[in-house]
């Protein structure tokens, strides 16, 4: 699975170098402009470990872009858990700061990575932490398509008299995401 991950890196650096050209006076302009910044993406998680339940998730983020490479912002997002035949159906609603990076580039394609770490919002808290990396795809002047693929893991806790017990529920996970921004006013 590591060499996946490294594998799939690689490649997203590969396309961003290999499509980076000079700009020049009649190449259209590439870029991330600072201010307001929204995604709205859904994705799937194989599970696996200790507890192997796939999820389907729903999510948004929004937030600000402060330079062409980093943005923070904050979101929440529905994990849904499809019933097996040991668990019912389960759900998990984290809420998280995300912080991305991406890597310039004079191209309408840009690798990026991001971190989301929060905590969910039910009954039973857990920590919530997604490592990933992708592909941003400019399809407009104020929308763009994300392609990425990380690591995300739900931490439970279960106290009882006598001890603290932890329940992961990690997982690779795949995610594709609609970008939007407003239009700039000039």
């Amino acid at each position: 699975m590591k060499r996946l991950f490294i594998a799939f890196f690689l490649v997203l650096l590969t396309i961003t170098a290999s499509n980076a050209t000079t700009l020049n006076g009649d190449s259209p302009r590439y870029g991330i402009d600072k201010g307001y910044r929204g995604f709205a993406y859904t994705g799937y998680t194989v599970g696996f470990g200790t507890n192997p339940y796939g999820r389907i998730t729903l999510g948004t983020i929004h937030g600000r872009q402060f330079s062409d490479i980093f943005f923070l912002g904050g979101g929440i997002a529905f994990n849904y858990f499809p019933p097996t035949n040991v668990t019912p159906w389960l759900y998990s609603i984290p809420a998280f700061v995300a912080v991305r990076w991406d890597i310039r580039s004079s191209t309408r394609y840009k690798a990026f990575f991001q971190i989301r770490d929060g905590i969910t919002l039910e009954l039973s808290p857990a920590a919530y932490l997604d490592l990933g990396a992708g592909l941003r795809i400019e399809v407009g002047s104020q929308t763009a398509i994300n392609l990425s693929a990380g690591y995300e893991i739900l931490l439970y806790t279960a106290v009882t008299n006598t001890q603290t017990a932890w329940y992961p529920f990690s997982g690779a996970s795949l995610h594709l995401a609609l970008e939007f921004m407003p239009r700039k006013h000039q």
